[in-house]
């Protein structure tokens, strides 16, 4: 997918300030050209994917359990905030595998949130592990 209505991604951008984000919350925002949720876990950031993969449920409306997962609000799967990776399936069965969320590298400086976002090729070579093809061809 062409994206030469974008200037050229860099490699951090502005995400939020920390005091937009309560300890123990979550919050959605749109970094560059990509939707991502950041979670708080006292005071260290982690940046993810904004959706369950089980449904696509929104996880801004989800909150963060003790044991560092947001748990989603419409099914009650967990997600660990730091890898990405699918805790338990919808209503806690543990049968249910997901691929991962993805995970952005996030940091703090001067009061303020960064988020290293996905380049155009870290996407494709994404897709291509799932052989689902990124571009258009033609017919």
């Amino acid at each position: 997918m062409e994206r030469d209505w974008l200037p050229k991604a860099k490699e951090w951008y502005f995400a939020c300030k920390t005091q937009d984000v309560p300890a123990g919350g979550v919050r959605r925002v749109h970094v560059y050209d990509q939707e991502i949720l950041l979670t708080n876990l006292d005071g260290d950031f982690y940046a993810m994917e904004p959706w369950c993969p089980h449904n696509m449920a929104p996880l801004e409306f989800g909150h963060v359990d003790r044991s560092a997962c947001v748990v989603c609000p419409e099914h009650a799967m967990k997600i660990d905030v730091k890898t990405g990776e699918n805790v338990c399936g919808p209503y806690g069965s543990s049968g249910a595998k997901f691929e991962p969320n993805w995970t952005f590298p996030a940091r703090v400086e001067n009061g303020r949130v960064y988020v290293r976002v996905k380049s155009d090729d870290e996407i494709e070579d994404y897709y291509r592990n799932f052989e689902i093809p990124f571009k258009a061809t033609d017919a």
